[in-house]
């Protein structure tokens, strides 16, 4: 038996039967679900918990570094000074949060870092939040 396709993907894979067959209804859909916008990036995640007091606009201090996230597989340590980010100075928390919460996971960010008395360049590929129990992190 022969059916009749008129869905959306029909007319997208060029199959385009003539409209007294598929009538207006599947123009009026196909219009309406090419026009939906693409949903949005999943925000990245980097795992850490950061903190600005006592830096004097020099950076932001690593406090703590979520096992197995991807701070912890770039290198970052708690104690660790991050300075910069893809080459641009970071004197503050919000200012490192201004900087990375537009980026979408799979994103890949290069830190600077102060450990001790040495510089490290360091690159993290942001990832999906995990789904419970990271509140407060970046």
């Amino acid at each position: 038996m022969f059916r009749l396709w008129c869905g959306p993907a029909a007319w997208i894979l060029g199959l385009l039967w003539p409209l007294s067959v598929c009538g207006q209804p599947a123009l009026d859909k196909l219009e309406q679900e090419l026009q939906q916008p693409a949903p949005a990036p999943e925000p990245g995640y980097l795992g850490v918990t950061l903190d600005d007091r006592g830096e004097q606009g020099l950076g932001v201090r690593v406090l703590a570094v979520v096992q197995g996230g991807p701070a912890a597989r770039a290198g970052l340590l708690p104690g660790d000074l991050l300075t910069h980010v893809d080459d641009r100075p970071v004197a503050s928390l919000a200012e490192f949060a201004e900087m990375l919460s537009p980026l979408p996971a799979g994103t890949r960010v290069r830190f600077t870092v102060q450990r001790e008395e040495r510089t490290l360049e360091l690159e993290a590929t942001l990832a999906a939040r995990p789904a419970a129990g990271r509140a407060g992190q970046a």
